[in-house]
């Protein structure tokens, strides 16, 4: 393949692309479709340029070259006839001699060897040799046409004022330039007069510069434009209405058909102004509908005439005026004027005869008025009659849809006559449907115990005649099978004369309180278990103490007697797990208040699911967040509602699945979940359960957290009910979501601790000796002797008083002889006496700086959680052994004023909870 033939190609699809664009314009007009007819041309000497060179050689190479010779010869005139159009110019003899030098060549190139003698191949094609008449020819075909256009075109700039088609004619001037001195010195000069043939034709070349410059103008200032007279064509041919174009000069350039009819003139008169033909007529203004006549003998003709000016790119190339003649409307309006007045003089006519006809009929009806008159009356007395009646009617139903008890009215049969909507609601029929039927068919009730039918108290009142009142309450059956609790009432409903006419039945839905009296009692139960538990948790505790204390003592006697040793050890596992039955019974009775620190979450969470699961066949998959946020909470409550919700899960799970417990990060500060769940904004740890158990129905998943309600055979209803009160206490969040088959899953919003959990400081050597002067104030004297023992084992001097007077009494003598006390343990509860609380309220007056340790069988009493907020340094739950007192008295003693304790309330449970 001649890879050379892809430049005259190129050149073909450049032309072809210019040809293409420019008549997409869609302009149709005579300039248009002359540079259509030479890009055309461009376009089909590149192609022809590219089929020869793409042949191989051979004798019918030089016929085909001189049949595509017409693209060059008739290339020159096609320009010449695009700038006789473009510059409006009329054909005169130059024009056709260049059309018949076209064809007379065509016709010796094809005939004859004079324009073409042969063809020569080269490396890049092939090209004509030229024969006698070819130097003639080229000049007559090709650079006259070319060269007298330019020649035109420059003289049209030269005279042109507007500076836009300039810059169209000088792009123009220039790409014609540009291809004529491509193809003189490549086509002419170098190969057909030097014969230099090693250099390729650049005459395509010459073409697509050409198109590229018309394209330019084209493209940027709107060459080929359609002008005015194209612009009103189709107006002047289609409109009715006359349409006159003119030039800026006035003169008149095109006029519609309809225009000659109007102003009577069968040709265009080029000397004739526009404004010869109108009256009061300005050239320069605009008009719109502007009424005039036109310049006639008669001067009879009335048009309407518009006129506007015909701007292109900011030039006005003259003024479209549209003229309509309305001399038939204006004559058409003063007839109508003149109708109008005779109809006005007729209806002045009609109207004094009506007005005499109105005085006749007005005479004639006034009798009929009068008979009237008393009709009107006995029909308004019927209305009002009528008025009250509904009206009464209306309040009697607003009546009975007020009441919020429901209302059935019988007649003397009993069969229904009236009910309202309360009782439609409880007995579940419609008033239309129970309208006539006996009161004991849609109204049925039975004995609570006996579950026999029983007549309403409507009928009992009926057949009595007098009022029956039912305030026990007795079982309505509904419609439907519902059963409710009502309490009823009948009366017998009598007419003005005591006439009995019927009987009405009252009765309200005591469900709800019969319910809410249950709820009472259960509460009124649980506070007094809750007082029972309190007392039997302090008595216990109190006991509980003396035991560990006794047993921590025997654990220091027995020294190295391992057997002994272990005994003890064992013991006192079994007196720390008493305490935890003694804060459970307190947990289930009263929710506890807890005694809230900031404690590791994730430990508390694997310790209770460790210890929960033991020996169970459910599988737990653990995934706790990495760096999960301490909580600051009561870690022996926590770990009751963790364990609570694990032992339901493993029971949900009789034959064994998969456990998920999972705990994450979660800041709900501006967010609107924390709305959603009640929750203050702030950071949250998240805890979810989820087991795979058989579920809870949807209608038993909304009463779980009450009390008493539970799903067990052997429940107490009490689990879920206190999880949900240590949670609300904690203030967080728990809630439950159940699909039956599929599993239960409790999520638990927990607030997280504002500070970062801390190395916890190393607790002090319990083996070293205690200093310091201790008064304690307790009343059991059990726990006397053994408080007493263990502080003196540790090295304290120990001074005991029963209540808090004789306390306050101790230690002032103290402080007055010198020797003051060092710390005091008081006791929060003291039986017909002074307890801890109002003691140390009088020590503070005494002595600021008063170390006091607050101690209590109570764990979960409100100062033991907040105890620094009552005045004292420190508590400690009871039971406690020896080695948790003597802690917490040097952590007290140890403190200063600047540097007090830190706010720990010690407890033995809570150590056999961390060990």
């Amino acid at each position: 393949m001649n890879y050379y033939a892809l430049i005259p190609l190129t050149a073909f699809i450049i032309n072809f692309f210019t040809f293409t664009y420019i008549h997409a314009l869609k302009r149709k007009s005579s300039v248009n479709r002359a540079y259509l007819f030479f890009a055309g041309n461009l376009a089909a000497l590149s192609l022809a340029s590219f089929t020869v060179w793409s042949l191989d050689p051979g004798p019918w190479i030089l016929p085909i070259l001189r049949t595509v010779s017409i693209t060059w010869l008739m290339l020159g005139f096609f320009f010449l006839n695009f700038t006789y159009a473009f510059l409006k110019k009329q054909k005169d003899y130059l024009y056709y001699i260049s059309l018949v030098s076209s064809i007379s060549s065509y016709g010796l190139c094809i005939s004859t060897n004079l324009i073409v003698y042969d063809f020569k191949q080269h490396y890049w094609g092939y090209y004509e040799v030229m024969g006698a008449a070819f130097p003639v020819s080229i000049i007559l075909v090709l650079f006259f046409p070319f060269i007298y256009s330019i020649g035109l075109i420059y003289k049209q700039i030269i005279n042109m004022p507007d500076n836009h088609t300039k810059k169209q004619l000088s792009l123009l001037i220039q790409g014609t330039g540009v291809f004529l001195l491509v193809t003189l010195f490549s086509d002419i000069i170098s190969m057909q007069i030097f014969e230099v043939y090693q250099f390729l034709t650049v005459s395509t070349t010459g073409t697509v510069l050409q198109s590229l410059f018309v394209f330019r103008a084209v493209n940027k200032y709107n060459f080929l434009s359609i002008g005015v007279e194209e612009v009103s064509h189709d107006l002047f041919t289609n409109i009715k209405d006359g349409v006159i174009l003119v030039d800026p000069k006035e003169s008149i350039i095109q006029i519609n058909e309809s225009a000659k009819e109007i102003f009577k003139l069968n040709t265009i008169i080029e000397t004739l102004k526009v404004s010869s033909l109108f009256e009061n007529y300005n050239f320069d203004k605009p008009y719109k509908n502007y009424e005039t006549r036109l310049r006639e003998p008669n001067g009879q003709t009335i048009v309407s005439l518009s006129q506007a000016p015909v701007i292109q790119y900011k030039v006005e190339l003259g003024k479209l005026l549209i003229v309509r003649d309305i001399t038939e409307n204006k004559r058409a309006e003063e007839a109508l004027r003149q109708s109008t007045i005779e109809l006005e003089k007729l209806a002045g006519k009609l109207a004094e005869t009506n007005l005499s006809l109105e005085r006749k009929v007005a005479a004639r009806t006034q009798s009929l008025q009068d008979s009237n008159m008393q009709l009107r009356q006995q029909i308004a007395e019927r209305e009002r009659a009528e008025a009250e009646r509904a009206a009464e009617q209306e309040r009697l139903a607003v009546t009975l849809r007020s009441i919020g008890d429901g209302v059935i009215t019988t007649d003397t049969d009993g069969h229904v006559v009236l009910l309202n909507q309360v009782a439609e609601e409880l007995i579940g029929w419609q008033h239309a449907e129970a309208l006539g039927q006996p009161l004991h068919q849609v109204c049925r009730i039975r004995d609570e115990s006996t579950q026999t039918l029983l007549e309403s108290a409507a009928q009992e009142a009926l057949r009595h005649n007098e009022i029956v009142n039912r305030p026990g309450p007795t079982l309505l059956v509904a419609s439907d099978g519902t059963e409710r609790l009502i309490a009823e009432s009948g009366a017998p409903i009598r007419a003005q004369d005591g006439t009995v006419i019927g009987a009405v039945l009252v009765f309200r839905d005591v469900t709800e309180r019969r319910k809410i009296e249950e709820e009472l009692v259960k509460a009124d139960r649980l506070e007094s278990i809750g007082v029972l538990a309190g007392g039997i948790a302090h008595d216990f505790n109190n006991i509980l103490t003396a035991i560990l204390g006794n047993v921590s003592l025997a654990k220091l006697y027995a020294g190295e007697n391992e057997k002994l040793s272990a005994r003890l050890h064992n013991a006192e596992k079994a007196s720390l797990r008493a305490q935890d039955l003694t804060q459970q019974l307190l947990t289930f009775s009263k929710g506890g208040t807890p005694v809230k620190q900031t404690a590791s979450l994730k430990d508390l969470i694997q310790e209770s699911v460790d210890f929960s699961l033991r020996g169970s066949n459910v599988k737990c998959k653990l995934d706790l967040e990495e760096g999960l946020w301490p909580g600051y909470i009561d870690a022996g409550q926590i770990s009751q509602v963790i364990h609570n919700l694990i032992i339901n899960a493993d029971q949900a799970m009789p034959n064994g699945g998969i456990l998920s417990v999972a705990a994450v990060n979660t800041d709900l500060r501006d967010d609107r979940r924390a709305r959603l769940l009640s929750l203050d904004q702030g950071r949250y740890v998240h805890i979810t359960i989820a087991d795979e158990g058989v579920g809870i129905e949807e209608e038993r998943l909304q009463k779980i957290f009450d009390p008493y309600f539970t799903t067990k055979p052997q429940g107490s209803g009490l689990g879920l009910f206190t999880s949900y009160s240590i949670i609300k206490k904690h203030d967080g969040h728990i809630e439950a979501q159940s699909a039956v088959g599929v599993g239960t899953t409790f999520s638990i919003y927990l607030p997280a601790a504002m500070q970062a959990l801390t190395q916890a400081k190393p607790a002090p050597d319990s083996a070293a000796e205690g200093t310091g002067k201790i008064l304690v104030m307790e009343d059991e004297e059990s726990l006397i002797e053994v408080i007493g023992s263990m502080l003196e084992h540790y090295g304290y001097d120990v001074v005991f008083a029963h209540h808090g007077d004789e306390t306050l009494r101790i230690y002032q003598q103290a402080n007055d002889m010198g020797t003051p006390f060092d710390a005091l343990i008081l006791d929060l509860t003291i039986p017909g006496g002074m307890g801890g609380k109002e003691t140390v309220t009088k020590l503070l007056t005494l002595n600021p700086q008063v170390k006091a340790i607050v101690a209590s069988g109570y764990a979960n009493d409100p100062i033991m959680s907040e105890f620094r907020q009552y005045g004292f340094q420190g508590c400690i739950a009871k039971p406690y052994q020896g080695d948790t007192l003597h802690q917490v008295l040097r952590q007290v003693m140890a403190a200063t004023p600047t540097e007090p304790a830190e706010p720990i309330c010690h407890s033995d449970n809570q150590d056999e909870h961390e060990r």
